[in-house]
């Protein structure tokens, strides 16, 4: 079941450290608050943000008024700083948007080489996709975006030729903020043998 005081947890770690995140060159920053000893926190990330950021606005759950409140006082907070530091978001998310799909396009290769091994990695594999569509929001018409369009067209093309459709992959709740017709590829896996 999704844990969205977990994120909100997160939220509040991420809104410590974004200033010095977001003026720094650093990509996959440390969080200065790390979580708890047994479910550390995510690095900080322009990707990680927005994930957390669509689980806790798109994903319905029972929670109390106060901590609604708080949730969406954070939310809010957190959407003022992206667009305050615009255009440092938008160069952090290009180089990830660049590192995580070069990683991506090396996951489908080793998937067309022996695709057992590419099917029991795809849980941990399918977050950099995953990550690389929510980026794509955030980088509107940059002189690479065709590019890196091109590149992820011909990964999907690929994946989608070895893919098995299927229930979706994570957490059921999360569901609604991630739909088959925006990432088909969370609806299934990629088959053992090609």
């Amino acid at each position: 079941m999704y844990d969205a005081a977990h994120d909100i947890a997160i939220l509040k770690a991420i809104l410590y450290d974004f200033v010095p995140f977001i003026q720094s060159d650093i990509v996959f920053w440390q969080l200065s608050k790390p979580g708890p000893f047994l479910n550390r926190y995510p690095k900080l990330t322009v990707a990680g943000i927005l994930f957390c950021v669509r689980k806790l606005t798109m994903v319905e759950c029972e929670m109390e008024h106060k901590m609604q409140d708080e949730k969406n006082k954070l939310v809010e907070r957190l959407c003022d700083h992206l667009s305050q530091w615009h255009a440092n978001v938008e160069r952090k998310a290009l180089v990830e948007t660049l590192g995580r799909l070069t990683s991506w396009e090396i996951y489908i290769d080793e998937c067309l080489e022996d695709a057992s091994d590419c099917s029991q990695h795809y849980l941990e594999e399918v977050y950099g996709r995953v990550y690389i569509h929510l980026l794509l929001d955030i980088l509107g018409d940059t002189n690479e975006i065709n590019e890196i369009r091109t590149r992820i067209n011909k990964c999907d093309d690929n994946l989608y030729r070895m893919f098995n459709r299927g229930q979706f992959i994570w957490e059921k709740d999360l569901q609604i903020a991630f739909p088959p017709k925006e990432q088909w590829y969370l609806y299934g896996r990629p088959r053992i043998t090609c």
